[in-house]
């Protein structure tokens, strides 16, 4: 069953939107890289309803057999770390 692996993100004061983007886009890429990823989708909030979480990311893996190897996963790594450094992270993931 699809495991979806959500990731909001509210930026650090010195963090752009421009860059939040950027890094996003990074992300986005890893759809053709890392086994077990089906797809990604990111984008800017067009609420005001998030409480300060500006950003989000929706990584949908074929099964959550696949979500720690796509964290360990090296590109995963360093992404990663450079998401945590422009934002704060909140993640959930779930099944469906």
């Amino acid at each position: 069953m699809p495991l979806e692996h959500i990731i909001w993100l509210r930026p650090r004061p010195e963090t752009s939107a421009a860059t939040l983007n950027s890094l996003l886009e990074d992300l986005k890429a890893l759809a053709g890289v890392v086994p077990g990823v089906v797809s990604i989708t990111a984008g800017p909030n067009l609420t005001n309803r998030a409480e300060g979480c500006t950003h989000a990311a929706i990584v949908t893996l074929e099964s959550q057999a696949f979500l720690q190897s796509y964290l360990e996963h090296p590109d995963h790594q360093v992404v990663g770390a450079k998401l945590r450094e422009a934002a704060e992270l909140l993640v959930f993931d779930y099944e469906h």
